[in-house]
């Protein structure tokens, strides 16, 4: 098509929209990941060059264009590359319409129909009590990690049995809402959108929300027990490995790691309430890391459209010995005689297959470095390098970085110090935790909370001001120097 041609691709199909373009990707990432300007500077220097770059082309494109055919031309040209455009973003919109239809996880429809309070589908009755067993012994006093939560139907079970704490991450943003507004939700229970596949850095960038604190206890271990369950059959290969790798770090040594999974063998079977029957001429090795569609049925009748990830019984292995764990033990699903007495229209059909597979692994006490987990090593380093003050707070810093202690707080303080004071308890025998219920701090707590999210998120500093020493009595006197000591720490 010429010179005008070329023009015409450089120019309108280019880099006249390409900074609108990329503007709206930067502001989704931002939105989505949490991306910072220091993580996304060429991007932004991509923008502002191709702004450059319009500004010149405009004028050499006038100087090229001066005859009508020329700007007819122009005009055919633009209309071709603008159309190959809208032809690829709307390819682009289908194929992802497609994943959110085969998955079912991340599909708001769907939301609703798996959300239950008590069992429904067939996993309901046998795989999630059977990976309920398996945590059994392990739940009681722990602090949980729910990978692939949904919406907070195994989460609610483990918290029934005696968890301390729970945090849930899931990629829908649906289920999150449904398992955070649940009217059984305990105060200890968290749960947090984000990708298990980049599990450590959605940790990182939600702790405003899941009370949890950035630092070494991210490299050494935040949980006594993680579980999965159904989560890998949605992942990749290479995926699951990304999330083993980051849950492996994420568990305190000796901590447990239990999930379930489809069995590897049921990708070739089918039947009326549960299958994948596209599937029969396939054999088992040919399928693997294949997306495969299926359905499976309600106790009521009703038939879900479902999708999984092949993998071999040897992928699941290979990636638990990779990252380090021990395996510990492992079960496969299938129907017990309870499952066929009280519901045998949905079970007969599955009598005596393969359902589902069940493992338990173990970091060990003393884990053994491999180059498998070694991007995991110094969680600090996955910290923004960087914050950026608003425009507010360096016109106004008083009302950015300077902070009062709120009335409760003080009062809370004022009275610990008062009570351990007359109790003979210096600052130096002070033991917090066996001292004082956590209860007695419940306003110093979420004033803490709040006071490191702004540290690490919004300012990167603070100055806390407002304790009234004077509470403890006059001038130098003795009570008044233990009090204070007591107050400060």
């Amino acid at each position: 098509l010429g010179p005008v041609g070329l023009l015409a691709a450089l120019y309108f199909g280019s880099e006249l929209i390409v900074p609108q373009i990329y503007a709206s990707i930067l502001q989704g990432l931002r939105s989505s990941i949490g991306l910072s300007n220091e993580e996304a500077k060429f991007l932004i220097l991509h923008i502002d060059m191709d702004q450059d770059h319009a500004m010149a082309l405009r004028e050499i494109i006038i100087a090229n264009c001066r005859t009508k055919a020329d700007r007819l031309m122009l005009v055919k040209c633009t209309s071709m590359i603008l159309d190959g455009r809208v032809a690829f973003y709307d390819s682009l919109i289908k194929y992802s319409s497609q994943l959110e239809t085969n998955n079912f996880t991340y599909n708001d429809q769907t939301t609703k129909k798996w959300s239950r309070s008590k069992p429904n589908y067939m996993n309901d009755f046998m795989e999630q009590p059977n990976v309920v067993k398996m945590c059994k012994e392990h739940v009681k006093g722990s602090i949980i990690l729910d990978v692939g939560c949904g919406e907070g139907y195994v989460a609610r079970k483990l918290v029934s049995m005696g968890a301390t704490k729970i945090v849930g991450v899931d990629i829908s943003k649906d289920r999150i809402n449904v398992a955070s507004t649940h009217l059984e939700k305990k105060d200890f229970e968290y749960y947090v959108e984000g990708d298990v596949t980049n599990l450590k850095e959605t940790l990182l960038r939600t702790t405003n929300r899941t009370n949890l604190m950035p630092g070494a206890q991210f490299d050494v271990g935040l949980f006594d027990l993680s579980v999965a369950v159904f989560l890998f059959n949605d992942l990749t290969i290479t995926d699951m490995d990304k999330t083993f790798r980051d849950i492996f770090s994420l568990l305190k040594p000796g901590g447990y790691f239990i999930f379930c999974v489809p069995h590897p063998f049921i990708s070739s079977y089918d039947c009326e309430s549960f299958g994948f029957s596209k599937n029969k001429s396939s054999n088992y090795f040919s399928l693997r890391d294949k997306l495969v569609e299926g359905h499976a049925s309600t106790i009521s009748g009703e038939r879900l459209k479902v999708s999984m990830f092949c993998k071999t019984f040897e992928d699941y292995t290979q990636a638990a010995r990779k990252f380090g764990f021990d395996i510990i033990e492992i079960e496969e699903g299938r129907v017990n005689p309870n499952n066929l007495n009280e519901n045998p229209d949905l079970f007969d059909s599955v009598n005596g297959v393969p359902l589902h597979l069940v493992m338990k692994l173990r970091k060990p006490e003393c884990p053994v470095k491999n180059s498998a987990n070694v991007a995991s090593t110094n969680t600090l380093n996955m910290l923004p390098k960087k914050l950026t003050w608003s425009t507010a707070a360096r016109r106004h810093p008083r009302n950015a970085f300077l902070v009062q202690i709120p009335n409760e707080v003080q009062q809370e303080l004022y009275k610990a110090s008062f009570e351990w004071y007359d109790r003979g308890i210096s600052v130096d025998d002070l033991d917090l935790v066996g001292d004082f219920p956590s209860s007695s701090f419940n306003s110093l707590k979420s004033f803490a909370v709040s006071i490191r999210n702004s540290v690490l998120h919004e300012t990167g500093l603070v100055l806390i001001k407002g304790l009234n020493l004077d509470m403890f009595g006059v001038g130098e006197s003795e009570k008044m120097v233990a009090c204070s000591k007591i107050a400060y720490y």
